[in-house]
Formats: structure tokens, sequence, C-alpha cells
């Protein structure tokens, strides 16, 4: 079984790589992903359950990319507009 975060805005904090593991024992993770070898069928519906649960939990996933400064910074931050209607497009 493999989870798969490279196509979401979140990834994995070191909390859920370990919550991941307790499930497991022999569970591969990083950040990104996690992947698990060799699940008995019987135990593939429960272990994909509690892999959902884990990881959709707000204290096991974290932003994959941090905040722009300039857009932590508030309203006071630097905002370059432009004008669509210019806008080149090939």
């Amino acid at each position: 079984m493999h989870l798969d975060l490279y196509t979401t805005p979140h990834r994995l904090t070191a909390d859920g790589q370990a919550d991941l593991q307790a499930l497991a024992p022999r569970a591969a993770t990083s950040p990104h992903d996690a992947h698990w070898d060799h699940v008995p069928l019987r135990e593939l519906d429960g272990l994909a359950s509690a892999v959902l649960r884990t990881v959709t939990r707000s204290a096991n996933i974290m932003p994959n990319r941090p905040a722009s400064p300039a857009f932590a910074a508030g309203p006071s931050a630097k905002v370059l507009l432009f004008d669509p209607s210019l806008a080149v497009s090939a």
C-alpha cells in the first residue's frame, strides 16, 4: 500500500510519520509519502482506513511550503498588480 502526498498541498509532520509507523512497524515514511510492503489482503481495508484517519488529523500534517514572508507580513506587504488585458500569451 502506498500513501502519496506529493500532489497535495500538505506534508507529514514528524508526529504524523511516527503515528503511521505505529500502525505497522515496517512502514517506510517520509514527509511526502509512506508505503507498506506485503500487507495481507484481509488487513488492507483496515490499514487503509487507519492511515486515512491518521493523515487527516490536523496535528499530523502541515503546509507543504511555508508562507511567503511578503504574504505573512500582512496588508503592508508590497503587492505587484498588473493589467491582465496587457498580458501576452503564446
